[in-house]
């Protein structure tokens, strides 16, 4: 009885480890297939990235002359002499950075570079105003050119985002720009005397800036545990130039007429990256 009741025993103790082991094992596997899974999904795998870029900018800043010290009539004469027209162009170019995942949130935050081109966003032209001498300019034909045509964007931006789904992640971005420039003229105003075949050159003191800002949102969405597609909107401010001319006077000595720009446009641009 005794021998019979321990084999029975010793039976049941190989099945309670076979089953134990059985469960450890599986128990195993199904953590190894789930972290297989997990580090695999979107957005799951932080890294680095690089994608290409193509697009819209629009609502370009203006170039404006103007006079100091004038009247209010002299002003509606004389204030706008060069006003580049807002545009709508493309821009296209390339971008990198790198993507982190907060572990155990739905948190996603990177740091990311770009340069685009833009066309002429800014475009540069010219504006002929005639005066008799009546007003405070001295008789004779101005021509006024901006000299400025940005051609280029380059952005340095911080990312953060929110998981809205494991394909879908939503996210801020600011940072700093840098908007390129085509010519390398200043620009200038071209003075011709009424009667006269003789001009003259005046170029403008002062400083001018292609640095400046840029934030917006956007929204990323896995294609594949690799391929990702963005659509973006950033809003674009550099600080433009803030520059003086001093042209001749109907009166004694010369006018200053100040050509001031603000370098600002929106970007709506589509991206497809790809995460190492």
């Amino acid at each position: 009885m005794f021998t019979k009741k321990a084999g029975l025993s010793s039976a049941h103790s190989k099945t309670v480890l076979l089953a134990g082991l059985s469960a450890i094992g599986l128990g195993l596997a199904s953590a190894q297939t789930a972290h297989a899974q997990e580090t695999d999904s979107p957005f799951e795998r932080s890294g680095f990235y690089i994608g290409g870029l193509s697009g819209t900018a629009f609502d370009a800043g203006v170039d404006k002359f103007s006079q100091e010290g004038l009247t209010s009539t002299q002003i509606a004469n004389a204030k706008t002499y060069l006003k580049n027209n807002s545009s709508s162009v493309s821009t296209y170019g390339l971008l990198g950075g790198y993507r982190y995942k907060v572990d155990g949130m739905p948190v996603v935050v990177g740091v990311e570079g770009d340069l685009s081109g833009l066309g002429a966003i800014h475009h540069s032209t010219t504006q002929t105003y005639t005066t008799s001498g009546t007003d405070v300019l001295k008789g004779g034909t101005y021509t006024f050119s901006s000299g400025s045509t940005a051609n280029y964007l380059a952005t340095l931006r911080g990312t953060a985002g929110y998981l809205v789904t494991p394909n879908l992640n939503l996210y801020a971005t600011a940072g700093l720009a840098y908007g390129g420039t085509a010519t390398s003229s200043d620009g200038s105003v071209v003075y011709t005397a009424t009667s006269s075949t003789t001009s003259t050159t005046y170029k403008p003191s002062g400083s001018k800036s292609t640095s400046g800002y840029v934030f917006g949102v956007g929204s990323d969405y896995a294609i594949s545990n690799t391929v990702m597609g963005r659509l973006e909107y950033l809003y674009v401010n550099v600080n433009g130039k803030n520059v003086t001319y001093d042209l001749p006077s109907s009166s004694t000595g010369t006018l200053k007429i100040s050509d001031k720009s603000n370098g600002h446009f929106s970007v709506i641009r589509f991206i497809l990256s790809y995460q190492f």
